[in-house]
């Protein structure tokens, strides 16, 4: 090819067993680099930028699709969907045939997934969760979501876990000492003071003894399942929160209540 340029890219979309997405209306969106349509069956991206190849192109849609993965994970649950590539289309902006410029599709095929087995839908989603906007990848929202992840996946313990997620984020608003840093945190992620203590609390304090961090004379007290419900639901925002932090640190960010959250 004289001048290769990359048109579309396409994404299969894989369920898990147990959903449909099948009654969810299509999904439209639009970057700077891209216009996307999403359904059940295929995730279809045209590009708007000039991409030689479609691994240029896919850097940049990869990234996209990792960033709403992770957003559909924390509002459903981890791997309810997922993207496979499956092909690319390029043409030659300039080719010259019997001396004549001419515009010639050329398809590049690099993987087809086969979505085996039969589908049986617990779930139907009747729309998709909403694709992102402010929100970013950084290694803290990563770190934050992989332990949640594992979490759901019942390999992490939900006070280990929350514990963890506490750390990061006060250790990103960096201090002197840890006291410094959550009141540092308070700001930095426009967060109620409230919220971080409680949940400091109940990741330390509570737990039986399978889950348990700390004890007093072997005195364990068990998370309600409204606790549970509770820190689950802190997770998920501060991975949101996180990803909007690192989308513009300079932004405006609500501030996080306790009213935000279920009742304890």
């Amino acid at each position: 090819m004289n001048d290769p340029h990359v048109e579309t890219l396409y994404y299969l979309v894989k369920q898990k067993e147990d959903v449909s997405y099948e009654n969810a209306q299509p999904l439209l969106g639009e970057t700077d680099n891209f216009h996307v349509i999403l359904n059940s069956k295929e995730a279809v991206f045209k590009m708007k930028k000039h991409f030689a190849t479609d691994q240029e192109a896919r850097t940049i849609v990869d990234e996209y699709l990792k960033r709403y993965k992770i957003i559909i994970d924390i509002e459903h649950s981890p791997d309810e969907l997922s993207f496979v590539f499956e092909r690319s289309e390029i043409i030659d902006r300039n080719p010259i045939v019997n001396g004549c410029n001419v515009i010639l599709p050329h398809i590049t095929i690099e993987e087809k997934a086969a979505i085996a087995g039969i589908i049986i839908p617990f779930q139907n989603r009747v729309k998709f969760p909403e694709l992102p906007k402010r929100f970013a990848l950084s290694t803290d929202v990563e770190t934050l979501y992989l332990r949640y992840k594992l979490y759901k996946e019942g390999r992490e313990l939900i006070t280990s876990m929350s514990y963890m997620c506490l750390t990061v984020i006060q250790a990103s608003a960096e201090g002197k000492n840890t006291k410094e840093q959550r009141e540092n945190a308070v700001k930095k992620y426009n967060i109620h003071p409230d919220i971080l203590k409680t949940l400091g609390d109940l990741c330390s304090m509570k737990g039986d003894r399978a889950e348990a961090r700390k004890t007093t004379n072997r005195n364990y007290i068990p998370l309600t399942p409204q606790e549970r419900n509770w820190i689950e639901s802190v997770i998920k925002i501060f991975i949101r929160r996180l990803g909007e932090y690192a989308d513009d640190p300079d932004a405006h960010l609500n501030l996080l209540t306790m009213s935000s959250l279920p009742p304890l």
